[in-house]
């Protein structure tokens, strides 16, 4: 990374010291939960804190996964992820139960697990380069804590679609209750999180017919639908 221009420049480099790291503050999250990649670490050296990360594969579709945030602490980050140059998300501002986000002051062991802490991204990405990239550009302590990446089988090759168009696809996921009605479950277009969810709800998703002959979902590219743990407190 070229902290000074925001650019990827694709020269390793080694990581700041206590950039990576595995915390096990807190025992109910998960070992995934407890692990940390920074891609802008404010314990660095100045001019030097900031980082890129890329993995050499084939050219072609993937569904890739990705989880940030930070089990303990304080609530520190502003949370922009950026794949192969595009904003891979909306903005997520970690925050407490009451919304509040208590940055700076005394490390308060307290904070530790509860609240909004973290959150997970999937999306369809497209590698034309022969590596996929992935930083936190315009973001402020940036961390991931795991990824996961799948290639997209293309099930109509020389149609001039790229293969996420084969499948229809998942959206608009909100909590449905007698009580509540619909209320949707993803972070805001400007990074305020869904709290005060019935946990009695259920989910409901959406499915956007994009295929030929509306052909489903593609789980057969996912080993059917996941749910992944996010640490909510």
């Amino acid at each position: 990374m070229d902290d000074a221009n925001d650019t990827v420049t694709s020269t390793p480099a080694a990581q700041p010291t206590g950039s990576m790291r595995y915390k096990n503050n807190v025992s109910e999250a998960s070992d995934l939960q407890k692990t940390y990649a920074h891609f802008d670490y404010p314990g660095g050296p100045s001019g030097d804190r900031e980082r890129a990360w890329e993995i050499e594969l084939e050219n072609g579709t993937y569904e890739l996964s990705v989880a940030i945030g930070d089990t303990a602490g304080q609530y520190d980050s502003n949370y922009v992820l950026n794949v192969e140059g595009e904003q891979f998300g909306n903005d997520f501002v970690p925050v407490n139960l009451e919304r509040q986000q208590l940055v700076g002051g005394q490390y308060d062991a307290s904070f530790d697990g509860e609240g909004f802490r973290s959150n997970v991204y999937t999306g369809i990405v497209q590698v034309t380069d022969g590596r996929l990239t992935i930083d936190g550009i315009d973001g402020d302590n940036v961390e991931i804590q795991w990824l996961d990446i799948q290639r997209v089988p293309d099930l109509t090759p020389g149609d001039g679609r790229t293969a996420d168009q084969d499948y229809s696809k998942f959206v608009s996921a909100v909590a449905a209750s007698t009580e509540d009605g619909q209320v949707p479950i993803e972070i805001g277009e400007d990074g305020t999180v869904p709290l005060g969810i019935n946990p009695t709800s259920d989910i409901v998703v959406g499915v956007e017919l994009q295929a030929i002959d509306h052909r489903g979902p593609a789980i057969t590219s996912v080993d059917n639908v996941r749910l992944f743990e996010t640490l909510t407190g």
